[in-house]
């Protein structure tokens, strides 16, 4: 499994349990874009963990994804 983390302004987004994005450190990311595959957890089911966070402090994302 592979983790991908991106920067938008003061925020970082990690995400987790993916295959292998074909993306390089310091890529631009453009809206829409895909950056990877979900791989299938040790269940056999696709699972996809979502991280946010400042450099100061986490934040819930479940917010950001429920608007």
């Amino acid at each position: 499994s592979y983790v991908l983390i991106t920067k938008f302004g003061d925020y970082f987004i990690t995400y987790f349990g993916l295959l292998k994005p074909n993306l390089f450190k310091g890529d631009f990311i453009k809206k829409g874009q895909f950056l990877s595959a979900v791989q299938k957890d040790f269940d056999n089911k696709y699972r996809l963990e979502i991280y946010l966070s400042t450099p100061k402090e986490d934040i819930d994302p479940f917010p950001w994804f429920t608007k």
